[in-house]
């Protein structure tokens, strides 16, 4: 099991960030793991005001820490604060970076009942320009995670998450659920170059046994290291798919790979991690796929 040596925690000071923080306590830190509690003063600052600003702003980060500190009791991390100037998603990126932290931790902003307005745009903004994992909070967390339902992508975007993923329920003995969907080409699309639909049919019942044959072997390969590990196979649209699994399974994490591709709206973020970000019921990891 790998634990985490350095944990950055982005905070605003609202209740969404003092979930992130408590979450951080429940990670495997390493004996001398450190989590890096961060606030970052927006570049927008009034200047007659930022002195003001910055005093306010240390006052607080000194106070949410003592607070990690005795919510933490004998087991307490060291716990660092930073004060920094930026917009706060870039600074989170970059100083997970210098730092070489292994995760970000963020909340996610309370529910508005509207899925565009529940992630946060620092949440959100961060998913797309961090190269280290990112943890959104959602839930208050006293305990470890012990279920966690991982996006698996044979294709190997999913590997990463998935290492992580394990080392984060290793040691509660927690359990690892592996879903893939199966998504087949549209059937009207397929049908314009001549397909049938007999062709079809046996096109998405080869597709399933593919599956099947992957999800099996990956689970037993995760079961001999040790692992408790069980598989989903869907054929609905991923994003439906693992919204419905995480919310019948009452998973406590989803963990997802993506790939460093633009997509429409300009984010560098794929559209399913975000999706399921936006909406799910669950913390939620995204891991960027190595290059």
């Amino acid at each position: 099991m790998k634990r985490l040596h350095r944990v950055v925690v982005g905070t605003d000071f609202t209740p969404g960030a003092v979930r992130a923080a408590r979450r951080a306590l429940c990670l495997p830190l390493a004996r001398a793991g450190t989590i890096e509690l961060i606030h970052a003063v927006p570049p927008n600052a009034p200047r007659a005001f930022e002195a003001v600003v910055k005093q306010a702003a240390l006052t607080a980060l000194d106070r949410q820490a003592a607070g990690l500190l005795r919510r933490a009791g004998e087991s307490a991390p060291r716990v660092h604060k930073s004060l920094a100037s930026g917009a706060p998603a870039d600074v989170l990126a970059r100083e997970a970076t210098v730092r070489r932290s292994e995760l970000v931790v963020v909340g996610a902003h309370a529910d508005h009942g509207l899925p565009d307005l529940d992630l946060g745009s620092t949440a959100e903004r961060l998913l797309a320009a961090s190269a280290t994992p990112v943890l959104v909070v959602r839930r208050p967390g006293r305990l470890p995670y012990r279920h966690v339902l991982v996006g698996f992508d044979p294709g190997g975007s999913s590997a990463r998450a998935l290492a992580l993923a394990i080392d984060l329920v290793r040691e509660t003995s927690g359990r690892v659920t592996l879903l893939h969907a199966v998504e087949l080409p549209v059937e009207a699309g397929v049908r314009l170059h001549g397909t049938s639909a007999v062709e079809l049919e046996r096109l998405r019942d080869r597709s399933l046994d593919e599956a099947t044959r992957v999800l099996t072997a990956e689970t037993r390969r995760l079961r001999r290291a040790g692992v408790d590990a069980d598989w989903v196979l869907s054929d609905r649209d991923a994003r439906t798919a693992i919204l419905a699994a995480a919310r019948r399974s009452r998973v406590d994490l989803v963990a997802l790979g993506t790939r460093r591709t633009r997509d429409r709206t300009g984010f560098l973020i794929g559209s399913v991690a975000r999706w399921v970000a936006r909406r799910s019921p669950s913390d939620v990891l995204v891991v960027r796929a190595s290059a």
